[in-house]
Order: structure tokens, then C-alpha cells, then sequence
């Protein structure tokens, strides 16, 4: 599997017509548990090139890449941009400001519509 909770997400995916893409598991669970169920995070296979993101494509062809701001976040982005569009995904970038640590903390922060604009209403 290329993207962790995959499977627990894949009927949020659909309804919402996209997917979020956060950097790890502990960010899934953290959204989740927050109600945000449309979220996955891709896996170290996919990150490494040894897998193709050709599962989640199964659910949808648009996802928004949430990733942390630094420079290690902004460059893992890209390389799971790259591997979405391979398989017809359009991904694109939104980086969490430097500042806040984490997904679960920008929900908890950010005002409504710049949440919104990332996760969708």
C-alpha cells in the first residue's frame, strides 16, 4: 500500500472529490480524530520511488499535498507531486506555515476559510 489509512479513508476520499496528503500516519490519526477522514499519508515506498500512487487514483484524481513548511517538507512535496501526476492525480502543494508544527495545530488555529481551502468545507 502506498498511502497509510487508505482504506479507512477511500469513501471520504470519494464523497469529497479529492484527498489530503499529510506527512505521516500520527498526522492521519490526528485528523481523523478531529473529523477530517479524507486524509492519507503516503508511505516511505512511495516517498522512495518503489511504489506508484496508482491506489489512490482508484478514489480520485485531485489531492492537496499538506505537508510541513521547512525545507525537508517542501522537497518531500515535490517527489509525491511527481508520483500523483505519473498516475493522473492533480496534486497540488500547501504547505503548513512555519510556525505551526503540524496539521492537526493549523486546523486548531487557522482561521475557517484558509482550513477550509485546504480540507474543503
Amino acid at each position: 500500500m502506498s498511502f497509510y489509512g487508505l482504506p479507512e479513508a477511500s469513501h471520504a476520499i470519494q464523497a469529497r472529490g479529492r484527498a489530503v496528503l499529510v506527512e505521516g500516519s500520527v498526522d492521519v490519526d490526528r485528523l481523523r480524530a478531529l473529523g477530517i477522514h479524507h486524509a492519507v499519508a503516503p508511505t516511505l515506498a512511495l516517498l522512495r520511488g518503489d511504489s506508484d500512487a496508482s491506489a489512490l487514483r482508484a478514489y480520485t484524481d485531485r489531492a492537496v499535498i499538506f505537508f510541513d513548511g521547512d525545507g525537508a517538507g517542501a522537497n518531500a512535496a515535490k517527489l509525491v507531486q511527481a508520483a500523483c501526476a505519473k498516475v493522473g492525480i492533480a496534486a497540488t502543494i500547501s504547505l503548513v506555515p512555519v510556525g505551526i508544527r503540524d496539521p492537526e495545530k493549523f486546523v486548531l488555529v487557522a482561521p475557517q476559510e484558509a482550513v477550509e481551502r485546504i480540507f474543503g468545507a
